[in-house]
């Protein structure tokens, strides 16, 4: 049995701070904040659900406000969605985009001949 096997047999919690999966070409929230902008955007210009437009307008201008705050100031993504989603809908539609982001990442991950950022994690730790 390998590292990775023998991890996964035992009830197992791994703590990692931010940034922990960014040599493996996962961004930062800067990179993924602007990648959902650029979602947001092509949606606004592109959309014709008036209700879809109407919240990716509210989240295209909660994340732009938020940016022009001083850094102290600034939410996290977590704190952002928590406390702007009105109901599920609005929640989803952010949470969707960052998903697309997250998922063309991982699918480079996978088809990459380098190992990827979990079998790394274990080799180093466990």
């Amino acid at each position: 049995m390998n590292k990775l096997e023998s991890l996964l047999e035992q009830p197992t919690y791994v703590v990692l701070g931010a940034g922990a999966s960014k040599a493996y070409n996962f961004p930062l929230w800067e990179d993924l904040k602007n990648c959902v902008l650029g979602m947001l955007k092509q949606e606004l210009t592109t959309g014709e659900d008036v209700d879809r437009l109407k919240v990716c307008q509210k989240w295209h201008d909660i994340i732009v406000n938020n940016d022009a705050l001083p850094e102290k100031q600034q939410q996290t993504i977590d704190h952002l969605i928590e406390s702007n989603s009105k109901n599920r809908v609005q929640r989803q539609i952010i949470l969707n985009m960052m998903k697309r982001v997250l998922a063309d990442c991982e699918k480079k991950d996978l088809n990459s001949s380098v190992t990827g950022w979990i079998e790394s994690l274990v080799k180093l730790y466990f």
